[in-house]
């Protein structure tokens, strides 16, 4: 119970284990303190949210959009063209800071339709973000990870989701023709990164730049009625 509360694989946990216990019995107490430091560091930095539960509501929110991380709003944009997710849709840019739970979660409830992964150098990555409106005028496709979405509505939502210049890349779990429910955990951004979230554009957005978002809380867009 104690390792699912953490993104840390299982491999980590152990060396951490037997590194403390080895310095313990040798008597190097500085070492093994300074272990015990760096395992409960590392732990909280790769902990894991635990407020989702079999309980979270399923249906009923077709026409709302969820936070998929904990993080800050950076931007959001209407009327974006991008190569993969569709034209005229609604841009919300989500940034996931370095210290923040790095959790990537549903914003609704969907069908899995396309996985794609593109890597690129990271400092190609980040002037890619520097000017994303003319790159989403070309119609580009922006490196990183890129999964098409369909929700119960047949709607087709798009999540890209790329590593900043100092984490590392996104462990994401799901695969075409999976099926995931709201809030349900998809991977994890190691130290961090940015989510690109697209919408048609029907959905209005409920959060203005600078907002703090929580997964399983905060509501990025409605639709429109």
């Amino acid at each position: 119970m104690f390792m699912l509360r953490t993104y840390l694989p299982r491999t980590i946990h152990h060396l951490f284990i037997i590194g403390i216990l080895v310095s313990y019995l040798a008597h190097s107490y500085y070492f093994f303190i300074f272990l015990i430091f760096l395992y409960v560091f590392v732990f909280y930095l790769f902990r894991k949210h635990q407020k989702f539960s079999a309980k979270n509501p399923t249906g009923g929110n077709e026409g709302l959009v969820f936070s998929p991380c904990n993080g800050n709003v950076e931007a959001i944009r209407t009327g974006v063209n991008h190569a993969l997710f569709g034209e005229n849709l609604l841009e919300v840019k989500l940034e996931i800071p370095l210290f923040e739970e790095m959790g990537i979660y549903l914003p609704q409830s969907v069908d899995v339709q396309e996985f794609v992964i593109k890597k690129a150098k990271k400092f190609f990555q980040m002037s890619l973000l520097q000017d994303l409106s003319q790159i989403s005028q070309k119609k580009e496709i922006l490196e990183g990870v890129l999964l098409t979405l369909k929700n119960t509505s047949g709607e087709k939502i798009g999540l890209q989701i790329l590593n900043s210049f100092f984490s590392f890349w996104p462990e994401v779990y799901v695969m075409p023709g999976d099926k995931g429910r709201r809030n349900a955990n998809i991977g994890y951004a190691p130290f961090g990164g940015h989510i690109f979230l697209y919408l048609p554009a029907q959905y209005n957005a409920q959060v203005r730049v600078g907002d703090r978002v929580n997964a399983f809380e905060s509501i990025l867009a409605t639709t429109i009625k």
